[in-house]
């Protein structure tokens, strides 16, 4: 991800709007979880170092773990989202390419199997939870 391409500014605002879904569920009775889905790349090459030998002008603009650091915390100060769950982390502890389509950045199969896997307790226990 590019620093230049998601200043706070930007990051605030995306918040923002995710507030007001938040408080529009809310405001019917949902209960909120938001799952930030990282991009293949953030996964597949944690430090950039693939992506800048390929695009080196983008050095020292690159920040692999941006929405987690900056953007992630924001989300969970939200106090209408009852739960983030950040797959960053999670898919990075199993990497494997095979969790990723051949040619695109979307989940195979066995890619949604783990987001699966990581997202049906926080469901569970949103769906279990009284008011």
């Amino acid at each position: 991800l590019r620093r230049s391409g998601l200043p706070p500014k930007a990051l605030d605002e995306t918040a923002r709007g995710v507030r007001l879904l938040a408080e529009a569920a809310q405001q019917h009775g949902a209960r909120v979880l938001v799952v930030v889905i990282p991009d293949r790349v953030q996964v597949l090459d944690p430090k950039a170092e693939r992506l800048l030998r390929a695009l080196p002008a983008l050095a020292g603009d690159v920040d692999m773990d941006l929405t987690s650091r900056e953007f992630v915390p924001r989300l969970e100060a939200i106090p209408e989202i009852d739960r983030v769950v950040d797959l960053l982390p999670i898919l990075r502890a199993h990497t494997d390419p095979a969790d990723w389509g051949a040619n695109d950045g979307h989940f195979s199969p066995q890619g949604h199997a783990r987001v699966f896997d990581a997202i049906r307790e926080p469901v569970r226990a949103l769906l279990a939870a009284k008011d």
